[in-house]
């Protein structure tokens, strides 16, 4: 059978109240509380998951820069000032090239901000690529300004870097460009230090859980374990040493529980998944409440896991339990959460139950117009013999 898990989102900004959405083939809704207010969902990616090639995932992927094409260009002088400086000689020379300088210097500060406007433009029409491709080019130009200013002994920021960083590594992550993706959050990262962020901030934590999903999805999975691993146990101790933790900062930790779960899961590890997610949907109940849309995401996951472990009658139980909230909820995913329950009931020996359920399943995708879902539901039907 199959069943349905996720990846962390991308978010639009520093908040992560609406990130609990790397969910067992879940992507929830944007969230409803004043945490989760600045939050974009990405597009679903359904993939297999686990040690049984019959279950596989959502992937929610919570934006990155082809190898930064930023170097250290000379300026490189017009034929005609040449000439001048050559003829003409002496201060004349001198004071032309200045002048040109200057005009060159609010030429492209000009330039910028009209890229940065087309930019806008683009992402607001949802026009990805050209975007992307748009933003590459503005942060080339930012560091050339910035190097320019590092030359005159002056401070090297640019009040838009951090802006066109976020946008860039977002949309790399929409478009699935992994290794620019990796490369795009490790200058995020250096840019959120060298202002003077401390390694626990929620945005060190948050860019940090990202770049460790670009090099899962890279297949370097020691360094994503790491990463996930850092993510965790940095956030649990920020959450734990505080007198009174930020509900920001404990739906972080349960945005970087619920990673490395997945990560386990994916991997194999379905035992210490299973701990983890448990942690992460204690967190979730507490900083959303039991019936958000997000929770049932952790519950779905957990079910899952308790399944991939053999313990079908804890993932029965937990995956009644999700159908039965997110029946209430409309949730969007309610079809994949029904899916899952039916290949929970296979694998106990339930075959009546479970093909009620996955015919369910299927009738709620169609409803739903989620083709792909639609289309693995009938996978798992076919393989029951079940007409539809």
């Amino acid at each position: 059978m199959r069943f349905l898990t996720g990846q962390v989102i991308s978010n639009c900004s520093r908040c992560v109240g609406c990130l609990f959405s790397r969910a067992v083939g879940i992507q929830g809704p944007a969230l409803r509380n004043s945490t989760r207010k600045c939050f974009s969902l990405l597009s679903p990616r359904k993939t297999f998951v686990g040690r049984n090639t019959s279950f596989y995932r959502v992937e929610i992927t919570k934006a990155w820069l082809s190898q930064n094409a930023v170097t250290n260009v000379k300026a490189r002088i017009p034929d005609e000032l040449w000439a001048l400086l050559i003829i003409g000689g002496g201060g004349v020379a001198v004071f032309t090239f200045v002048l040109y300088k200057k005009k060159q210097v609010a030429d492209m500060k000009s330039t910028l901000k009209i890229k940065l406007a087309e930019a806008k433009q683009l992402l607001d029409s949802e026009e990805k690529d050209e975007a992307y491709v748009l933003l590459k080019d503005i942060l080339n130009m930012i560091h050339l300004d910035i190097a320019e200013k590092r030359k005159k002994n002056q401070p090297p920021t640019h009040k838009a870097l951090r802006f066109v960083l976020d946008k860039s590594a977002n949309l790399a992550s929409e478009l699935e460009k992994w290794e620019e993706a990796e490369h795009l959050y490790r200058l995020t990262i250096q840019e959120y230090l060298s202002s003077g962020m401390d390694t626990d901030d929620d945005a060190v934590i948050e860019v940090s859980l990202k770049m460790s999903q670009a090099c899962e999805q890279q297949n370097k999975l020691e360094l994503a374990l790491e990463g996930y691993k850092w993510c965790a146990g940095k956030a649990e101790e920020k959450v734990t040493g505080a007198d009174e933790a930020s509900d920001n900062s404990k739906a972080l930790l349960g945005v970087c529980l619920d990673g490395l779960g997945t990560f386990l899961l994916t991997h194999g590890h379905a035992e210490q998944a299973t701990e983890v997610f448990e942690h992460a949907l204690e967190i979730a109940e507490e900083v959303l409440g039991p019936s958000d849309d997000q929770t049932l995401v952790v519950m779905n996951n957990l079910a899952k896991a308790y399944a991939e472990c053999g313990k079908y009658e804890l993932a029965e139980g937990v995956a009644r339990k999700t159908i039965a909230l997110a029946e209430k909820t409309e949730h969007s995913f309610l079809a994949v959460f029904m899916s899952n329950y039916g290949n929970i009931l296979m694998e106990r020996g339930k075959i009546k139950k479970a093909k009620r359920a996955l015919i369910k399943a299927l009738k709620l995708a169609e409803e739903a117009k989620d083709e792909e879902a639609r289309s693995m539901i009938q996978t798992n039907m076919m393989k029951l013999d079940i007409s539809f």
